[in-house]
C-alpha cells in the first residue's frame, strides 16, 4: 500500500513493502529514482545483513542462515503503527519466515518525518528474544542524477565535509569485496568528480568514513545534503549509463573475499541484548 506524507515544502511517498521511500517531490520535481526493469527499488532498508554472504550463506554459532543480498527487509509487508499529516512510523516483526532465515525475534520500526526541505529515515532494531545476536543495518536511497535534462552525470561531484583517505575494494569471484587489491584509492580528498569509471566494478566503498557530511551537487551547487547518525561506512552506487546515484549508509557491508563464513567474524557487526533497542538514522535534505 502507498502512504504520503507532506509539509509546505516537500512531498514524500512510501510503500509498505519494505517500508520504502518512493518518491520526494520538492517543486514539482522527483529526488528520488524510480523503478524500472533493471532495478526495481527506489530505497530500500537493509537488514539483517548489508551486501552478500558468501554464496548465500554463513554459520551463525553452529547454525546456518541462508540469506539474499541485503537481506530480507526490503521484501517484507510492513504495517503502520502511527501516522501524521509529516511522519509515519511503519512496523516489522519476526515470524515463521523470517526465523528460517535469521533465527532471532525482532522487531524492526522505520519512521520517516519530514522537516522543511528534508526528510529524516529513522531504523529501529529492538531484540524481543531471550538471547543476544549481531546484525547489519544500512540504508540505500538512489537519488536522481542528473536532476535537469540539459546535465549529464559528469556535471556532478560528491562533496565531503572532511578529508577523506581509503581504497575502494575490487570484486572478488562470487560478488566477494576484496580491500587488498582496490579498484580505486582516493588519497587526502574532499571531493569526487562523477564519473562513470568508477562504476564499472560495482561501488565506491568508503569504510574509514571521516565525514558526517557529505553532499551531491551540480554545477551550480544544487542537489542534496546527506547527513546520518549510526553509521560508519558509506557506498555510492549507480550502473554505468543509469541516472540515479545511491548513497548508502552502512554498519557492516558484504562478505570478504576471504571469509571463513562464520557469521560472527563479519565486521562492523551491531551486538543488541535482550530488551535492547537500537537506532541509526540519516537525514536526506534539498539544497
Amino acid at each position: 500500500m502507498i502512504y504520503t506524507i507532506k509539509n509546505k515544502y516537500l512531498t514524500l511517498e512510501l510503500d509498505s513493502i519494505g517500508a520504502e521511500a518512493l518518491h520526494l517531490v520538492h517543486k514539482g520535481v522527483n529526488y528520488l529514482r524510480e523503478r524500472d526493469e533493471v532495478w526495481d527499488r527506489t530505497a530500500p532498508i537493509l537488514f539483517p545483513i548489508v551486501g552478500r554472504l558468501k554464496d548465500g550463506y554463513a554459520y551463525y554459532e553452529g547454525k546456518k542462515i541462508t540469506l539474499g543480498v541485503h537481506g530480507f527487509a526490503a521484501s517484507r509487508e510492513f504495517s503502520v503503527i502511527s501516522q501524521k499529516d509529516d511522519e509515519i512510523t511503519f512496523f516489522d516483526k519476526y515470524d515463521e519466515e523470517t526465523l528460517a532465515l535469521y533465527p532471532f525475534k525482532y522487531e524492526l520500526y522505520v519512521t520517516y518525518r519530514l522537516n522543511k526541505k528534508s526528510y529524516d529515515t529513522i531504523i529501529k532494531v529492538k531484540n524481543i528474544d531471550e538471547v543476544s545476536y549481531k546484525y547489519n543495518i544500512g540504508g540505500h536511497p538512489g537519488i536522481v542524477c542528473p536532476l535537469n535534462k540539459y546535465e549529464q552525470f559528469n556535471d556532478y561531484h560528491i562533496l565531503f565535509n572532511k578529508k577523506e583517505t581509503f581504497a575502494s575494494p575490487s570484486i572478488a569471484s562470487g560478488c566477494m569485496l576484496d580491500f587488498d587489491h582496490p579498484s580505486f584509492e582516493f588519497i587526502n580528498i574532499d571531493r569526487i568528480d562523477l564519473d562513470y569509471k568508477y562504476f564499472l566494478v560495482d561501488a565506491i566503498v568508503n569504510r574509514n568514513l571521516k565525514s558526517d557530511t557529505i553532499c551531491l551537487l551540480n554545477q551550480n551547487n544544487h542537489g542534496i545534503k546527506f547527513t546520518y547518525n549510526g553509521f560508519n561506512t558509506i557506498a555510492f552506487w549507480t550502473r554505468p549509463g543509469s541516472k540515479y546515484l545511491c548513497f548508502e549508509p552502512w554498519h557492516g557491508y558484504a562478505d570478504l573475499y576471504n571469509t571463513n563464513q562464520d557469521f560472527l567474524t563479519k565486521p562492523d557487526l551491531i551486538n543488541i541484548m535482550p530488551g535492547e533497542e537500537k537506532e541509526v538514522s540519516f537525514n536526506i535534505e534539498i539544497i
